[in-house]
């Protein structure tokens, strides 16, 4: 038996976006925006729940990624997969893939 993860990244941002909605004709939308915060998560999760996360102020690279491959990889104790999406800090040289 493997363990199966499946990981990729998120930023979470105070900054408003809103691509589309619907109002009223006489209606104002009004979104507040406070610009400049972020928080970045990477997480790899199983289909059972197990969960590795990460929650960061910096900036999610391709070095952010390898350094927690290289942390996840001295906990695990049976064969694992991580699948990640195409995305280029997924495939760059240093992840190896």
């Amino acid at each position: 038996m493997i363990d199966l993860f499946y990981g990729d990244e998120s930023r979470i941002c105070s900054e408003g976006y809103v691509p589309y909605g619907w109002q009223f004709p006489d209606e104002n939308v009004y979104i507040p925006v406070k610009k400049g915060y972020k928080i970045n998560v990477w997480a790899i999760i199983t289909r059972k729940n197990k969960i590795h996360s990460t929650i960061t102020e910096q900036n999610i690279d391709a070095d952010f990624v390898f350094d927690q491959l290289e942390t996840i990889s001295l906990k695990i104790q049976k064969p694992t997969v991580i699948a990640l999406d195409n995305a280029s800090i997924h495939k760059a040289k240093i992840i190896g893939v």
